[in-house]
């Protein structure tokens, strides 16, 4: 699981007993974004285009609660992990959807820590970025970004963590919401006017 400018990164932790410690683009043969824009592309008539995140890591972590049995082992993942995903999927799917394997989503890794699920209803209004790009509004530089809860408050651009107040906002399928913003950039986050903030950046080519 990576979005499309993710090919040169590493493959997160979790993953490289699985893969080897190597690029998402060694390890895969294309983004998720890939897959789910190829599927966009032959929806029939009547039909929707969900996705499912995974709510469960191909190897358990020390400490974490997980399944042991029956095999294979598998773990906990977290919320911000599951934001991934979504945002991996890209703009097309009409829903996103996760099977609740147990016991992921419910298991505590102690009777007072919280379980997955409850990570997930506390988080539930984190914005999440699906898409980015430079977009001119009126003949400035700016920059258009496609998700969820999006609504009022910032963006905050990496490298150089500049912060920019929201100038438009639509809502529709998705929410969009709109910065003057002048390249260059490789990442960004957004906080709504909630005060919630995503849990990853969006990853995106530096156009330098």
């Amino acid at each position: 699981m990576h979005g499309p400018q993710e090919g040169d990164a590493r493959v997160a932790p979790r993953l490289v007993p699985v893969v080897g410690d190597v690029s998402n683009a060694q390890a895969y043969y294309g983004p998720t974004s890939a897959y789910v824009e190829a599927a966009a592309r032959r929806v029939p008539r009547g039909v929707e285009l969900w996705v499912n995140v995974e709510g469960f890591e191909p190897t358990p972590a020390e400490g974490e609660c997980g399944r042991t049995d029956p095999l294979p082992h598998r773990g906990r993942t977290t919320k911000a992990r599951l934001d991934q995903q979504v945002m991996a999927s890209g703009p097309h799917p009409v829903k996103i959807i996760s099977y609740g394997w147990d016991p992921f989503f419910t298991c505590q890794a102690r009777y007072d820590t919280p379980s997955l699920a409850d990570d997930i209803a506390a988080g539930w209004q984190q914005p999440i970025i699906v898409s980015a790009r430079a977009e001119k509004r009126g003949g400035r530089p700016g920059v258009l970004v496609e998700g969820y809860h999006l609504r009022g408050g910032t963006l905050r651009f990496e490298p150089g963590g500049d912060v920019v107040a929201q100038e438009a906002y639509a809502r529709g399928r998705l929410e969009s919401a709109w910065v003057p913003y002048a390249w260059p950039w490789t990442s960004v986050t957004a906080t709504n006017a909630a005060g919630h903030s995503s849990t990853s950046g969006y990853a995106i080519r530096d156009e330098r």
